[in-house]
């Protein structure tokens, strides 16, 4: 038979379990979203400085559908990590009572300490509005060199000064 104290503390762990899984998948698609930006916009970078238009304009389109796509996985992961951390002030609040001990609170202290800062969340959509930024500037980049003359495909450059010409060996 399962006791009462048994029950309640599988309740405390299921709850911080929640919590620590969806926690820890947010910041690693957050780790994930960065490392692959940083690539693309390197890219983009690259392909701008070469003109080449059409890799820089898939760049571009690569950073701003990412951002797109990351910043909806976000918000379904940041409800998530929610309820999770509602199940532990839930769990905080009836240790607190039990023991009389007000220190326990952990959500409601962390909450009073940082009124004044930014959360996870806003900070994170500030990062997504900056990506989104810079992939539509990557694409105005890309517009602005088709307009100055510059082909969305370049054409292959064919060199005939004497040191490309094939070299012929003749014996005898």
């Amino acid at each position: 038979m399962i006791g009462k104290k048994s029950i309640t503390d599988e309740a405390a762990k299921h709850a911080w379990d929640w919590f620590a899984l969806h926690a820890a998948q947010r910041m690693q698609n957050i780790n994930f979203f960065i490392v692959l930006q940083t690539a693309l916009l390197a890219a983009a970078g690259l392909a701008i400085k070469e003109q080449l238009v059409l890799m820089a304009i898939l760049a571009g389109t690569g950073v701003v559908f990412l951002t797109f796509i990351f910043y909806k996985l976000e918000r379904r992961v940041r409800k998530l990590v929610k309820i999770g951390e509602n199940a532990l002030r839930y769990e905080q609040k009836r240790i607190s009572i039990a023991s009389k001990n007000d220190k326990i609170l952990l959500c409601e202290i962390a909450d009073t300490a940082a009124t004044d800062q930014m959360t996870y969340g806003q900070l994170f959509q500030a990062m997504y509005i900056f990506f989104a930024i810079c992939g539509i500037a990557i694409l105005f980049a890309g517009g602005h060199q088709i307009c100055h003359g510059v082909p969305l495909i370049p054409t292959p450059k064919v060199s005939t000064t004497p040191t490309d010409a094939p070299i012929v060996l003749r014996v005898g």
